[in-house]
């Protein structure tokens, strides 16, 4: 068995070995970067028999508009000339960039799945077009990339947006057929793949209500348990996220056809967004007690933080007599477990840090407060 592993790594191996180098004159590739991490580049020579190349540093036209110019690098005084060693490369290559045939960059996709060359300079160009074009979500199959914007945008909340997608994805009333309802119910229920080229059809563009969207389907359809994993760095807009996506969730069934029952319609509206708003209204005391200012966050979570949404499900057989082919799912609930408090910080802080809210807050408090919780007040506080 090893032998025959062994001897399957040698054929491949040598395939490769084999196979035309692609780090031709005039091929456009991404180069490392100490600023910028990559940056575009063109070959200019053919590889020496040291494996070192020459390239022309080429930026976009709208670099500095779109880039935050690190410092001691304006781009007018960065290196454009430069002499590569292709060694330092995985297989000896330089990662290719992603052009249309007229050679114009193919950025600026939906999908990341769908770029020619998968890459971690493609991604994080890919991400970069489409943040410059006022565009945060970004999918890679069935998950979705959300880039800060640091910013309000007009309209990618509204409730012309909620509702798109609630149709779109659950209701199914859209005109057009680009896709038969019950294939894409079916398939978008099970959430066994991204619906990809069929999404694009329909004009639905990467959106955090995609994944509330299916999300609720999945309830209504299949009655089985959803997960939402919401992750990233300090400050990638976590929290925010949460907030949106239960608000989506919570709204859903306001955006029901009015074909099929108006009654229950605003009633289980009224009672979900009551739910969730007292969620929300829980959160300034979860980040009282567990939020702190850091070097990078001003409002930085400092505990992991498990929320669950409860609800209620319309039987199958019954939402058909009525004439819904969408179950009732009714918010009913929540519940909320935090864990993993960064204690120590209660006692030591980084330079420029900061402990917990609720220390400063109280310090902060009026005087008849402090008497409340202290005897005698904070004298001298």
């Amino acid at each position: 068995m090893d032998r025959d592993r062994s001897s399957d790594t040698n054929e491949i191996e040598d395939e490769f070995q084999q196979r035309p180098s692609r780090m031709t004159l005039g091929t456009s590739v991404y180069v490392r970067d100490s600023h910028y991490s990559w940056i575009p580049a063109t070959i200019e020579s053919e590889p020496d028999d040291k494996k070192k190349v020459k390239v022309q540093v080429r930026f976009p036209n709208d670099w500095e508009e779109y880039t935050t110019i690190a410092k001691g690098g304006e781009a007018g005084k960065v290196k454009l000339e430069r002499t590569i060693n292709l060694s330092d490369y995985p297989n000896e290559e330089l990662p290719l960039q992603n052009l249309e045939a007229d050679g114009v960059s193919a950025a600026r996709k939906n999908d990341m799945a769908d770029l020619t060359n998968l890459h971690e300079a493609a991604i994080l160009y890919n991400l970069k077009a489409r943040h410059s074009d006022g565009n945060p979500y970004t999918r890679v199959g069935d998950i979705m990339v959300a880039v800060n914007p640091f910013q309000w945008i007009n309209g990618l909340y509204s409730e012309e947006k909620r509702s798109f997608y609630a149709k779109n994805l659950i209701w199914q009333t859209s005109s057009g057929g680009a896709m038969k309802s019950s294939q894409l119910l079916a398939t978008a229920a099970a959430e066994k793949q991204a619906l990809g080229y069929e999404y694009e059809k329909l004009g639905i563009k990467p959106h955090v209500y995609e994944t509330s969207s299916l999300s609720y389907l999945g309830l209504a359809m299949d009655k089985s348990d959803q997960t939402i994993l919401v992750t990233g760095e300090s400050g990638a807009g976590k929290t925010e996220t949460i907030k949106i996506v239960m608000n989506h969730l919570a709204t859903v069934e306001s955006t029901r056809p009015s074909s099929q029952s108006d009654l229950v319609k605003s009633s289980s509206s009224e009672h979900g967004a009551g739910t969730v708003e007292r969620v929300l209204r829980a959160n300034p005391l979860f980040e009282a007690f567990g939020n702190a200012k850091t070097l990078r966050n001003d409002n930085s979570s400092r505990f992991g933080k498990f929320t669950q949404l409860q609800f209620d499900v319309e039987d199958h057989d019954l939402a058909q007599r009525e004439g819904r082919h969408i179950p009732i799912c009714e918010l009913a609930g929540s519940k909320c477990i935090t864990y993993l408090l960064e204690k120590s910080r209660v006692v030591s802080v980084s330079e420029g840090e900061r402990t917990f809210h609720i220390f400063y807050q109280m310090l902060g408090a009026p005087d008849t407060d402090k008497e409340n919780i202290w005897k005698e007040g904070l004298v001298g506080f």
